[in-house]
């Protein structure tokens, strides 16, 4: 089908992330984390990406996983940390 599955990963120290959590409010927020607990139950729930396994899996699909710095609040200011493909 002449595509790539592309999976797009953020990276943000945890302490960033907390930071930015305990600013949201129930009716202004962008995740499903609003506490500190929900943010670390999430981090829990987190699978690292093997793009081997995935093209074992799908060996005729070119693949891409991108991991991107979102420390910072502001989208110009985050940039991207390792590109792999397959």
């Amino acid at each position: 089908h002449n595509k790539t599955f592309v999976i797009l990963q953020t990276h943000c120290p945890q302490e960033a992330a907390i930071s930015r959590i305990l600013r949201r409010t129930k009716d202004d927020y962008e995740s499903n984390a609003l506490t500190e607990q929900a943010h670390l139950n999430n981090k829990k729930k987190f699978e690292e990406v093997d793009l081997d396994d995935l093209k074992r899996l799908s060996p005729d699909l070119d693949m891409m996983h991108i991991v991107v710095d979102t420390e910072y609040d502001a989208p110009e200011d985050w940039y991207v940390i390792d590109v792999e493909k397959r």
